[in-house]
């Protein structure tokens, strides 16, 4: 079982059925423009420049993904000693960011190989950003319908 199922079975059952490379591409770009605008990222400029990319189209190297990577274990990092400091406000801002960028990062894994599980563990990081993730499923659900 993936992590997406265990949160909406339906959504993830649709993207294995799916077979069409062009919506799938679709709901990986739209994740992870998701992910950058709720996890407070729009103005990382090292974000945007990799988004870019994907979203272009172009190619995505491995040094791209171990940026993000790199980006998501420093936020991952801060979160934890916010966390620890009793700084629940910056710690809960930090763990936006790392859900994000572990979104990113399945995105740009999902984009090199369309290995479908890392699509489903993009929109499952990219879920986790907010507690109310109900919109973000619903725009999902009607790009594959």
């Amino acid at each position: 079982m993936n992590r997406l199922e265990t949160i909406n079975k339906d959504l993830s059952e649709k993207i294995d059925r799916s077979t069409n490379e062009t919506i799938l591409n679709r709901i990986n770009l739209n994740t992870c423009d998701f992910a950058i605008n709720e996890g407070n990222l729009s103005d990382n400029k090292i974000v945007e420049e990799i988004n870019s990319k994907l979203q272009n189209k172009e190619v995505i190297s491995d040094d791209d993904i171990q940026t993000i990577s790199d980006l998501m274990e420093r936020h991952d990092e801060l979160y934890f000693d916010y966390d620890d400091n009793g700084q629940g406000e910056e710690a809960m801002i930090e763990f936006g960011k790392t859900r994000a960028l572990a979104s990113l990062l399945y995105a740009l894994q999902y984009y090199n190989t369309t290995n479908i599980d890392l699509l489903k563990e993009s929109i499952y990081e990219a879920s986790m950003i907010n507690e109310d993730n109900s919109d973000f499923f619903n725009t999902l659900q009607n790009m594959i319908e």
